[in-house]
């Protein structure tokens, strides 16, 4: 559903409205909780943790342990990943 010219308006004025009364309200509803937006390098672990995922339900559906074990190491790999790199950015910007 598209915005008309005057509701875009209203909600610019309440987004400058907002940044005027609460900063740090405005950056965090901008950015989301670790302050910062994914972005194109996230892929990288999400696309590994969905890999591991689909790698244990073969494991589990074809009762070859070996790939259910490979899929839930690398999804535990790919969420390390996730998690250290936005860790990492996010103390880097604070410091």
């Amino acid at each position: 559903m598209l915005l008309s010219p005057e509701e875009r308006d209203q909600l610019d004025e309440l987004e400058r409205h907002l940044s005027t009364e609460d900063p740090e309200l405005a950056r965090t509803l901008r950015l989301g909780a670790y302050g910062q937006p994914l972005t194109a390098d996230a892929a990288a672990p999400i696309l590994i943790v969905l890999g591991g995922l689909l790698l244990l339900v073969v494991g589990i559906a074809t009762k070859f342990i070996a790939v259910g074990v490979i899929g839930f190491l690398a999804m535990g790999a790919g969420v390390y990943w996730f998690v250290q790199k936005r860790w990492s950015e996010n103390r880097s910007r604070h410091y």
